[in-house]
């Protein structure tokens, strides 16, 4: 028996755009990010769903909503564990603003082994047991079920560590593109996780460059 993961990253939001800190502050996407969520809606067409789960914050929420509109019928829940790494103050900055004024957040964002918390956030290393046992939970209750998680690129990247274990750390996992769509699957009989797909991008990733992404 398996429980079968469909992991799609919110479409673009104005401070993806701008390279942005976003966390939990709640960014809606912009006109780039209902597209995105349309193409990959469209892609998703044929996908058998059982349920859907999704952050809270509008960015993801919406993007589930247009996903939603070719599965009448599914069941769709919030989920506050499902959002992006709290960052405290550091939300709403620029990574041109941070690297400026607190490089030690920054150099963290940018760096696996650096554990900072930043105040009025989370460290590394509780966002990580956040997303660990989210998924875990999601996992037990669903056998047979194919569920559709649509997060944030923070999210992802913490279940890409938690699918590969710590060897994982000392590898770069490239966040993944808005809209973009990820598989992993659940094994109930032996308790394995397999990572199938990664970052399956069907939509063009506008306003690219070498700065690190907003989260």
């Amino acid at each position: 028996m398996f429980t079968d993961f469909i992991l799609v990253r919110h479409g673009e939001t104005d401070y993806n755009k701008l390279h942005v800190i976003q966390g939990w502050v709640d960014i809606p996407l912009n006109e780039t990010g209902h597209q995105q969520a349309a193409v990959t809606a469209e892609m998703l067409r044929d996908e058998k769903i059982d349920e859907v789960w999704h952050s809270d914050l509008q960015r993801a929420a919406k993007t589930a909503e247009v996903i939603l509109k070719n599965h009448p019928g599914v069941p769709a829940y919030p989920c506050v564990p499902l959002r992006e790494w709290k960052l405290g103050f550091i939300q709403n900055m620029s990574h041109a603003e941070l690297e400026k004024e607190y490089p030690e957040y920054e150099e963290m964002l940018k760096t696996e082994s650096i554990e900072l918390a930043v105040p009025g956030g989370e460290s590394r290393n509780e966002f990580q047991k956040r997303v660990n046992m989210i998924f875990e939970e999601l996992a037990e209750r669903s056998p047979g079920k194919r569920l559709l998680i649509v997060s944030h690129g923070g999210v992802l990247v913490r279940f890409y560590r938690f699918l590969c274990g710590k060897d994982s750390a000392k590898e770069h996992v490239p966040i993944p593109g808005n809209a973009s769509v990820s598989r992993a699957r659940y094994d109930h009989e032996t308790g394995q996780w397999s990572l199938i797909v990664w970052n399956q991008i069907y939509t063009p990733q506008p306003g690219k460059t070498a700065e690190p992404p907003a989260l």
